[in-house]
């Protein structure tokens, strides 16, 4: 099987549906519809996982794991730090140039 070349397997594909469907609206709420990075106010927000989807599955539905970015930034994170990578908290921060506001909740999950 070929899964593997980008990670679209059946249960990963299913993973993603339902992070869209459930989760995906509360993270935009809990972050006020702003981009975590530039503070832009609602247009096309996305939400990133902060150690990311594939390297990090058991950490896919964790809410302290997802941040609310505009497309813009999240297509800059992605230049800096690609998908095809690991990315970490570490990253974000560097990133961000600051502490993401829900560190310790999520490395209290590590």
């Amino acid at each position: 099987s070929n899964f593997w070349i980008d990670g679209r397997t059946p249960q990963n594909r299913a993973d993603r549906s339902k992070i869209q469907e459930t989760i995906t609206p509360i993270i935009r709420k809990r972050d006020n519809y702003t981009c975590q990075n530039c503070y832009k106010y609602g247009g096309h927000l996305e939400v990133h996982h902060i150690f990311d989807f594939s390297n990090y599955p058991e950490l896919r539905f964790e809410e302290s794991n997802l941040i609310t970015l505009c497309k813009t930034c999240h297509i800059d994170f992605h230049k800096t730090y690609p998908r095809t990578s690991t990315n970490t908290l570490n990253d974000l921060e560097i990133w961000m140039n600051g502490q993401y506001i829900y560190r310790q909740l999520l490395l209290n999950l590590l």
